[in-house]
């Protein structure tokens, strides 16, 4: 729930910096603007509500955190293929995604949901590529850099969950402790 609640608000962060950076600061020639948009505003309807209402907190289907895993994988899929697709700065949502899928689930679903985006974004990139070695060896490169951040935070979550677990079982040993204690 902990890292659900910070992932979306660090969800609303990034679209609030990469509206501002889309209205005030990029080159968006290339870019089909009406469709980043619209796929920008509709990001905003599922991301607000998400942030204000917590609804992983109240209905189950939003606990197990796939939906939202889900809805971020489109949105970030289509984002990238109307933002510039192979020339798209927003690649790198790839990234914050796959680290955010890590927080919350076990190393072996990271793996998993970093290999459907590197699917996912290999098709966006071939798309609109050149066919050009340098842009294999970028397509490539950032699917290891995918990859690499999907296992480091998979096993930073693991060793958070780990402990976290160690502390609540301490916590309860020494609440029975004190209990016993009283009694006496």
């Amino acid at each position: 729930m902990r890292m659900e609640a910070l992932i979306s608000r660090i969800r609303l962060m990034v679209l609030v910096v990469n509206t501002m950076a889309l209205a005030l600061l990029l080159d968006t020639r290339g870019m089909q603007m009406d469709a980043v948009w619209l796929i920008v505003a509709l990001c905003y309807l599922y991301a607000i509500p998400t942030a204000i209402l917590e609804p992983y907190r109240r209905w189950r289907v939003f606990q197990t955190s796939i939906l939202t895993a889900v809805l971020d994988s489109l949105a970030i899929a289509a984002f990238i293929a109307v933002s510039g697709a192979s020339e798209s700065p927003f690649y790198l949502l790839y990234y914050l995604s796959v680290a955010a899928i890590a927080m919350r689930f076990d190393l072996r679903q990271a793996v998993a949901a970093c290999v459907w985006y590197a699917i996912l974004y290999a098709f966006v990139y071939l798309w609109t590529w050149d066919a050009g070695t340098n842009e294999a060896g970028v397509l490539f490169l950032r699917l290891c850099y995918m990859l690499f951040i999907s296992v480091g935070v998979g096993h930073l979550a693991r060793e958070e969950r780990t402990r976290r677990q160690q502390i609540e079982e301490i916590e309860r040993l020494s609440a029975a402790n004190e209990k016993l204690h009283t009694r006496n």
